[in-house]
């Protein structure tokens, strides 16, 4: 649902004035000012009012806010539970049933101007796509990807199957080597493209979440080996546009693992740890990325579930 001229009704805590709109200044009074009673669009204090506003119908109507994330409200008993997602003026309502779906909308309808958009399908760069029959919902961000591809003129790539080589070292550049280099990685645009797939990274495409933390380390100091790494990643990205994320909610268990390796940083010989969470709705089923489902992990001698894991010292 999207909320009509969201700002303008924000309450001011602060004394503001204005000067009078143009066509309203009458003979005589042209030295007076406006006060405001309501934020408006151009205010600092409008997106601030803004959220003070819904933040108060959302707790009125026994909402609670999540500490992780202010901007969702979450509204639980023993007959139903309510989700709701807030992005500015945009609100994204998750309900267990249709009647208490409609309630909520009704209530946002009596207390704002509101316009119903309707079944959600695409959002901030995400695609959703909802079966019914099979209880599943979808996601991916195929559309967005292809736009930073051709935004960096990589459409036309050659896919590959990996983003990283396994062997791959990225080392960092002394300030007498980036001097030298800096002349060439002038017009790459290195820190766009980083920034660009991070988005995909932090929304759907979680197997880029290793390499994406090795080239942003290098944002203020890259070179062209570390450019060619990011190159590799579109690559890889060019060839998996129809990787998904598939989520269902039957029989749903969490399960996650830790590792480390030993100084495996060749810049400052630090150890790098790495986690893994298999959200799962059968025993012997992984989360199911497009065509590829990804299997529960073996336990090694040295993989633990992070429900129990040991201490391990470092050094």
């Amino acid at each position: 649902m999207d909320v009509k001229t969201a700002f303008l009704n924000g309450e001011l805590e602060e004394d503001i004035y204005m000067d009078q709109p143009q066509g309203f200044v009458q003979d005589g009074k042209e030295h007076l000012v406006c006060k405001l009673k309501k934020s408006l669009y151009g205010l600092k204090q409008s997106p601030r009012a803004w959220y003070q506003c819904i933040d108060m119908f959302f707790t009125h109507e026994d909402f609670s806010r999540s500490q992780a994330d202010h901007s969702l409200y979450v509204k639980q008993t023993g007959e139903y539970l309510l989700i709701v997602i807030i992005y500015v003026d945009d609100l994204i309502i998750l309900a267990s049933n249709v009647s208490i779906l409609k309630w909520l909308k009704s209530r946002l309808e009596d207390e704002f101007e509101m316009s119903d958009l309707g079944e959600l399908h695409y959002c901030l760069g995400v695609e959703f796509e909802r079966d019914r029959a099979n209880h599943t919902i979808t996601m991916s961000q195929s559309k967005y990807i292809e736009e930073v591809l051709k935004r960096f003129n990589m459409e036309e790539c050659k896919p590959i199957g990996t983003p990283l080589d396994v062997n791959s070292k990225l080392l960092k550049l002394t300030e007498e080597e980036f001097q030298g280099i800096q002349e060439e990685m002038q017009g790459i645009p290195y820190k766009a493209v980083v920034g660009s797939l991070m988005y995909a990274m932090v929304g759907t495409r979680l197997d880029l979440a290793f390499p994406m933390s090795m080239v942003s380390q290098f944002m203020s100091t890259a070179g062209p080996s570390h450019w060619m790494v990011v190159k590799c990643i579109m690559w890889y990205l060019k060839g998996t546009l129809d990787l998904k994320l598939c989520l269902r909610g039957k029989d749903v268990s969490l399960r996650g693992y830790c590792d480390a390796d030993w100084g495996g940083d060749a810049n400052e010989r630090r150890s790098t740890t790495g986690y893994v969470f298999l959200l799962e709705w059968e025993p012997s089923h992984g989360i199911a990325i497009g065509n590829l489902q990804l299997p529960c992990l073996p336990r090694r001698p040295n993989t633990w579930p992070l429900v129990n894991a040991p201490r391990r010292p470092y050094g």
